[in-house]
Order: C-alpha cells, then sequence, then structure tokens
C-alpha cells in the first residue's frame, strides 16, 4: 500500500491497542477534546456496505453464508471464521484494508481543506498490517488481561476462551508499548482517563 506524502501540514496521530483495549472510548474522549477523529472501524463498515467491491470480493470467497437478511455482512460470523485462521484472516485483510485507506486519506484530504492540522485516528490493526508509516506519531492503549479479557466476553458476547483467542490474534500488547510514542492506561477510572487525554491533546497542540 503506497503511501501519500501530501501531508506535511497535517500531524497524523494513530490510536492502537488491544482487542477490548478501550481503543474507541479513547477515540471519544479525544473528540469530546476538540480533536478531529477518524474511526477506522466505521471506514471498515463503510468498505464493506453492500454492492460494494470489498463485499463482493468477500462474498466470492467466503460465499453467501457470510451475509445478513438485510444483504450487509455478519461480521460476527466473520470473526469467528477469522479468529483461528490466519489464512483467512490475511485474505480479508488484503481484501479490506485498500478501500479503507481510500476512505482515510479521502477524509484526510477534506481535513486540509478545512485548515486542520492534527487528525487522530483509531487504527486496530496497526502493528498487524505494517500501517506504521501513515502516521506521524502513534499513541497505544495500555489495560490488565484479566480486564480486558471481561470486557470483551461482555461485549462481543463471546467465551472466555473466544476472547483469549481474539487477543493472540495480535501482536502482544507490551510489544505495542515497545513501539508507541505515548501510552495511555485504561485499567483506571474514568476521571483519569479524561484528564490523561486532555493533558496529551494540550501537548499535542503544542508541538
Amino acid at each position: 500500500m503506497e503511501q501519500n506524502n501530501n501531508y506535511s501540514n497535517i500531524i497524523r496521530i494513530a490510536i492502537t491497542g488491544s482487542p477490548g483495549s478501550g481503543k474507541s472510548q479513547v477515540l471519544k474522549f479525544f473528540k469530546n477534546c476538540g480533536a478531529a477523529i477518524i474511526d477506522f472501524d466505521y471506514l471498515a463498515k463503510k468498505a464493506v456496505e453492500p454492492d460494494t467491491k470489498a463485499l463482493n470480493e468477500i462474498i466470492e470467497h467466503f460465499g453467501k453464508k457470510i451475509l445478513l437478511e438485510d444483504k450487509s455482512l455478519n461480521r460476527k460470523l466473520m470473526r469467528s471464521i477469522i479468529v483461528n485462521d490466519k489464512k483467512k484472516r490475511k485474505l480479508l485483510e488484503s481484501i479490506v484494508h485498500p478501500e479503507v485507506f481510500r476512505l482515510y486519506y479521502k477524509q484526510l484530504e477534506e481535513f486540509i481543506k478545512q485548515n486542520i492540522n492534527i487528525v487522530i485516528a483509531e487504527v486496530p490493526l496497526l502493528f498487524e498490517a505494517g500501517l506504521e508509516s501513515h502516521f506521524d506519531k502513534i499513541i497505544v492503549v495500555n489495560i490488565d488481561q484479566k480486564l480486558q479479557i471481561k470486557r470483551l466476553t461482555k461485549r462481543d458476547d463471546i467465551s472466555i476462551n473466544d476472547a483469549i483467542s481474539l487477543i493472540n490474534t495480535q501482536i502482544p500488547l507490551n510489544k505495542k508499548i515497545e513501539k508507541a510514542d505515548f501510552v495511555i492506561n485504561n485499567d483506571l477510572s474514568i476521571e483519569y482517563l479524561k484528564d490523561n487525554i486532555q493533558n496529551l491533546y494540550n501537548k499535542l497542540l503544542s508541538k
């Protein structure tokens, strides 16, 4: 995936972490601080809407059983198929990621037109997909694994074993932290999290 280099006037910041670490919550709090944000999970949903090129490719490889009654992608079923199958997971990523990044750069162009100079994006598979070059700074959301598993079982309505399998599909969180420019801890109070995010956002604005 080739990077467009015409973005010297905008700071592109990625938020990543492990499944259930609270990346979306962190992104929401940055938005509340006034940050311009991009949600890659939202872009991923847009990329596979009915009648899109990406969804048609997914159907071609995985069959129509992967669809819900309204012809949209059954994301829960898709997740269960790829969670323990690296080959199928890589195939899905090869279909979806190019379209997601087309939408990402389209959104960046809009922000540039609005003279916005900091954009914060939630990118769950940043390191796994080798997407670091598309960003200038990286924030990793850290969390205690017991709490992480508890959140995943509740959020996705899955077993503890499935939650552990989902976590193990990604690079270990401690390895991601080693590559981060900033780390946000998300296993304490909401007030602590909000204060940390506001302080970090002020720091980013001052650079």
